[in-house]
């Protein structure tokens, strides 16, 4: 038995829009709450949502951890359908199908068959971060479509000497560069252990921005590692993005 009725279902469906770089993923339901971890087909970028059950009116199941194995796009689908004030609930139907109730002016029901994708979970990437900002989306929007304009990668350097974030990209014929200072009015957190220097993909970050998932994004890295994306959810929770580098050049 599973019911799960959500604190928030508009920001539930924006969460789950921002998993456009998944086919299909396994939702974990256990005693923390609901969790996906998953990796892109090409497996380069790794999305990992962590929902505590302080997120949701009513979390309630009578068995051990399960999974609910998911085609993404047809669950988008579905819980499109929604209304923002529409109260959004979860039922578990013979282990094999998932019931959405939609309740608001009309209640409507819908269900989703589940998918087996095995038991197997991906563990949480171990992530050294020398250097992290948290910016405002729209900043953050801003730059990877300037840096799209120019060519397929940002390089994004964390300067200890200079105390800035520098962020570049370039092709044959075009340049970009933008610094990032701790005193701009769109920082709200800004901090540098190391002087770190990487590059990465930039069709890849970006889906990473998503502006409906909340005023301000978090970006953590150092040198030739993995850069993490993450956002806050206002009742709970946060959606965090992985990104392997590339190499320059």
């Amino acid at each position: 038995m599973l019911e799960i009725t959500f604190s928030d279902t508009k920001e539930f469906v924006n969460v789950i829009e921002a998993l456009t770089l998944l086919d299909e993923a396994n939702f974990f339901v256990s005693e923390q709450g609901l969790e996906l971890r998953a990796m892109d087909p090409a497996r380069v970028a790794m999305i990992d949502l962590q929902i505590p059950t302080n997120y949701f009116f009513v979390f309630d199941y009578d068995q051990g951890p399960f999974r609910l194995g998911v085609i993404i796009n047809e669950f988008k689908q579905l819980l499109k359908r929604g209304n923002a004030s529409d109260e959004l609930s979860f039922n578990l139907i013979d282990d094999y199908k998932l019931q959405l109730i939609f309740k608001g002016q009309l209640s409507r029901e819908f269900h989703c068959s589940l998918i087996d994708l095995g038991e197997s979970q991906y563990p949480t990437p171990k992530i050294i971060d020398h250097a992290s900002v948290t910016i405002t989306t729209e900043i953050f929007d801003k730059i990877i479509k300037d840096a799209e304009l120019i060519g397929d990668h940002l390089i994004l350097e964390a300067s200890e000497k200079n105390n800035c974030f520098i962020i570049t990209s370039s092709s044959e014929s075009k340049d970009f560069k933008t610094t990032i200072h701790k005193d701009d009015d769109f920082v709200a957190n800004f901090k540098i252990k190391e002087a770190s220097r990487s590059c990465y993909n930039l069709c890849y970050l970006k889906e990473f921005v998503q502006q409906k998932l909340g005023p301000l994004v978090k970006l953590s890295f150092s040198t030739a590692g993995v850069i993490v994306v993450e956002y806050q959810l206002t009742s709970a929770g946060k959606l965090t993005y992985f990104l392997s580098p590339r190499t320059e050049g």
